[in-house]
């Protein structure tokens, strides 16, 4: 890398003249008891500056006199904000925190202060769905909805895309999902969560990289809801309990070039750190049930403050069965520690989490089929803030953090069937098979110990021309560390799983299931990262410019990597208007690179009396005697490049008498994303001579006649996704006298999916023992296009008086729908048995006596998919109440009107929509 360029921006920057502070100052105290506050975090969003109250509640900090924005937070209180407009003085202030409940003036859901797009969801907005988890919190932005409540299976959350929906168990366009949910960063606290290192995979190289059928455990056929392990997809937001959560700031747009290995958009959750009062709730819908008790002890003024939390959480996917249950641990301590003069923060977070997907045995199935799957894994992260006395920076911060996690899946079924091979080989060539039984129970298990680490190290440094222009520089550099220790996909003879496969007269895959042990054949994964940013900004009477740019620079599984980001807003009086652009990367998963050998085991034709299904056949002892050949092709995908994502936005924010406008416009590109190719191989099979003279039989191998060709599976950079859209907010201010709030929000998408990987069909004349045509036609990659327009609105009636809160959101749904064009049934080239393409000219594509062997057979015509051809609406309802004596009360209604649309297709015929469903909820809160 060139360091020349940033060591020269830095020099110049730190060379110019600085223009003079103003010294803020004061004391702040508790509203209600008027005693000081120590340990209030005072932030100027304008530059970084930032310190703590000390004990008696006096506060200094620095800022520019004419231009700051001064944050007051702390655990449990309201947040302040200070600008020179609302200042009539700078020194001696006194300034009262209230506590943050619904007797507040004004409930804030989604703030209103930002620096360019990113949406900011406060507390208060934690509660205004019933949220067990981030999944549905998440479920308030512009473009989602509420979904059916459904803890059961794992839950990722994509941005400003059509397919927000997805259904995972379709394979026509999951893979447009899969790639976004995996590049949806996920951070608490500036420390990103991973889920790069989740191998609990079944299938090394499946059909479809992103279908939960071919590489989950799976309830219900592989459907979304009840896929239980997420391998190759984003982190489950089920992990993240909301009772810890202070706010949630999502970046939809362009991220600040400290955020990487990311393609899509950022989610940032701050969580509670500091002195609270004791803190208990319980929660109920349906079947789920949630317990939270925490507690901040202060231990000393120089040991600073502990903050223990536990939580529990029961769901069961169908309440009069109890099959299918998730349950969830999570235990976590919080230790906060500051120096004397505030200028050091070191905030240590360890926890603790266990969950399990429980499908139990069905008493009326006779396969008696379960499936199960549990981790548990500790965590330690460290926030460390330093205010240097030395002019070289004004902040360092150093951030890092070390999982582990213990993972264990398991699928089983009784099988009732002729006996089958079991290929055993290890090695290429013939080898003596084993048979199942007739009766066995069939097990698939894979052990997985994901374990990865963070580091990130940033500088920070604000400087101020003679001219007034401000530059806040940001320099840093991280390193992910990302492996898997598990002893792996796990087979044993006596109850070995045979739904793979092997090649037989039947037909089959091929495709031979064999061990694969993570601790011994996965390496260790290292990103390095190295950014540098400029925020530039400048004020004129009643105009402001500010400029961000900066640059990222990323080594990824051996590649090299380059980000530019740049954001940019100018306000003019009470309008802004905004736009950015920048490239991101994200890095392959280990369970995308680390696969193990491809096996295709193909059974030898011994005699034409073998059985037709397995070509075996019985020895006089009456036992079973077959060959088996395998053929062994390297396996892991180290080629796979790193993801792109190309992410531009503008947008126009405008702040009238009565609300808060915000129009964004976007355009979003994912390139090089992961998706699955089919090669084809050839093998040389053995012309065996068998002797039946001796039991068990015994063979010789007479040389190698020429076998047949075979197709195989592996994980390539091919897929593309383009999204392009219009988003809508509204804030309206509250009408005191009325005690009314209301919000709107709205979104237009249009996205559409294409995969660059050519597909082949082989000819049906490939064998044919007269005029063979050994060539396969080549055919283009599938294309889905998909369309969403919503509309949400949330009204609420506020009485801060008597801490009473009534809200009624509603979503309104008038474009869901995903299609694939028809599929090619003509090819547009050939490849011949060297693998080299010849292009078949357009108009002879369809000349079915030259290229009719080669026509793809199973080609499908245009496929809609959600095509609901009228608008259909949805309500929920929330009242909450707040109590003198410390209880908090919450009632929820989904669908509180019972809403059941319907539509009538083109046929004529009535179908139902699917929407959430009517469903009751409360909680009950008490601090003491």
């Amino acid at each position: 890398m060139n360091y020349t360029l940033p060591c020269l921006l830095i020099f110049l920057a730190i060379c110019l003249p600085v223009r003079a502070q103003q010294l803020v100052s004061g004391t702040l105290l508790d509203d209600t008891t008027e005693q000081p506050l120590e340990g209030v975090s005072i932030v100027d969003r304008k530059t970084g500056e930032w310190t703590l109250s000390l004990e008696n509640g006096t506060f200094e900090i620095q800022a520019d006199p004419e231009d700051f924005e001064l944050h007051f937070k702390i655990l449990g209180k309201e947040e302040l904000v200070y600008t020179p407009e609302n200042l009539d003085h700078f020194d001696d202030l006194t300034i009262y925190l209230r506590d943050h409940n619904l007797r507040l003036d004004e409930v804030v859901l989604v703030s209103d202060t930002k620096r360019f797009s990113e949406i900011t969801l406060e507390k208060e907005a934690l509660d205004e769905s019933q949220a067990f988890s981030v999944y549905e919190v998440l479920q308030q932005l512009p473009g989602q909805s509420v979904s059916e409540f459904q803890p059961n299976g794992f839950k990722n959350m994509i941005f400003r895309t059509a397919d927000v929906e997805e259904d995972l168990g379709r394979a026509t366009n999951n893979e447009a999902f899969g790639n976004k949910a995996f590049g949806t960063a996920i951070l608490i606290n500036d420390i990103p969560m991973s889920n790069n290192e989740n191998m609990q995979s079944y299938v090394s190289n499946p059909d479809n990289i992103f279908h939960p059928s071919f590489i989950g455990f799976n309830i219900n056929n592989g459907a979304a809801s009840s896929s239980v392990t997420n391998a190759n997809f984003g982190v489950d937001l089920r992990e993240i309990p909301t009772s810890t959560i202070e706010k949630i700031e999502v970046i939809q747009g362009i991220p600040s070039v400290k955020y990487g290995d990311l393609t899509s958009g950022v989610v940032n959750i701050e969580t509670r750190a500091g002195e609270t009062p004791y803190m208990a709730s319980v929660s109920l819908q349906d079947g789920t049930t949630q317990f939270n008790f925490g507690k901040g002890f202060r231990l000393s003024e120089k040991m600073g403050v502990l903050n223990v939390n536990f939580d529990f959480l029961n769901a069961d996917a169908d309440p009069r069965n109890r099959l299918d249950v998730f349950n969830r641990y999570n235990f976590g301590m919080v230790w906060s520690i500051s120096n004397p003069l505030k200028t050091v923060k070191n905030t240590l977070n360890l926890g603790y989490n266990y969950k399990k997907d429980n499908a139990k045995l069905d008493p009326d199935d006779k396969k008696e089929q379960k499936t199960n799957s549990r981790s548990r894994g500790i965590s330690l992260k460290n926030n460390f803030k330093w205010k240097p006395e030395k002019a070289w920076a004004d902040h360092l911060s150093l951030n890092f953090s070390l999982n582990y996690t213990e993972q264990f899946s398991h699928t089983s079924g009784l099988i009732n069937n002729a006996p089958k091979i079991i290929p055993l080989s290890m090695e290429e060539g013939v080898s003596v098979p084993a048979f199942t039984p007739t009766q066995y129970r069939e097990v698939r298990e894979v052990d997985g110990k994901p374990i990865s680490g963070f580091i990130d190290l940033g500088l920070e440094k604000s400087l101020e021309t003679a001219n007034r222009w401000k530059h806040h520089i940001l320099i840093g550099a991280s390193l992910r560390y990302s492996d898997n220790l598990g002893k792996g996909r796990i087979a044993d003879a006596g109850s070995f799983d045979t739904a793979l496969g092997i090649k037989t007269g039947n037909g089959g895959s091929g495709r031979g299931f064999r061990p694969y042990d993570f601790s011994e054949e996965v390496r260790a994964q290292l990103q390095y990262g190295f950014y540098l940013q400029d925020d530039i900004s400048r004020n004129w009477d009643n105009k402001t410019l500010v400029l961000s740019s900066g640059i990222r620079y990323d080594i990824q599984n051996g590649y090299s990597t380059l980000s530019p980001r740049v954001n940019a807003s100018f306000s003019v009086n009470d309008i802004r208007f905004r736009g950015g652009a920048g490239l991101t990367s994200k890095a392959p998963s280990l369970n995308m690179v680390y696969t193990g050998l491809r096996y295709h085991d193909t059974a030898l034709n011994l005699t034409p009396g073998t059985d037709k299904e397995t070509f075996a056949e019985l020895m006089p002892d009456g036992r079973r005697f077959a060959l088996l050949y395998t053929d062994i092709s390297e396996g892991d995908n180290t080629e796979l490049k790193p993801s792109r994502g190309f992410r531009s936005e503008v947008g126009i924010d405008y702040n009238s008498a009565f609300a808060k406008w915000s129009l964004t416009g976007y355009y979003n590109r994912l390139y090089d994303g992961f998706t699955t190719e089919q090669y084809w191989l050839t093998s040389q099979f053995p012309v065996v001579e068998i002797n039946r003279n001796t039991v068990p039989y015994e063979y010789a191998i007479n040389g190698y006649a020429p076998g047949e060709y075979f197709g195989l599976n592996r994980q390539v950079n091919g897929y593309e996704s383009t999204d392009k859209g219009i988003e809508l907010m509204a804030n309206f201010k509250k009408i005191p006298s009325l005690g009314l709030q209301f919000g709107i929000n709205g979104a237009y998408v249009q996205t559409e999916s294409s995969n660059s990987i050519p597909g082949t069909v082989i000819s049906s004349r490939f064998y044919a023992p007269v005029a063979p045509r050994k060539r396969w036609g080549v055919f283009k990659g599938a294309v889905s296009e998909s369309e969403l327009f919503r509309l949400g609105a949330n009204i609420r009636y506020h009485l801060s008086d008597i801490g009473l809160l009534i809200s009624l959101r509603s979503e309104h749904f008038f474009i869901d729908k995903t299609y694939t064009p028809a599929s090619n049934r003509y090819p547009y080239a050939y490849m011949d048995t060297g693998f080299n393409i010849s292009p078949i000219p357009q108009e002879d594509q369809t000349d079915a006596d030259r290229y009719g062997d080669i026509f793809n057979r199973d080609a499908w015509g245009e496929e809609l998919i959600n095509d609901v051809n009228t608008a259909y609406h949805n309500f929920h309802l929330r009242i909450s109440k707040d109590f003198l004596n410390g209880f908090r009360f919450d009632f929820y209604v989904s669908n509180f009107l019972n809403l059941k649309p319907t539509y009538v297709d083109n046929d004529g015929d009535v179908n139902d929509i699917k929407i959430t469903p009517l469903a009751f909820g409360s909680k009950i809160s008490y601090q003491f």
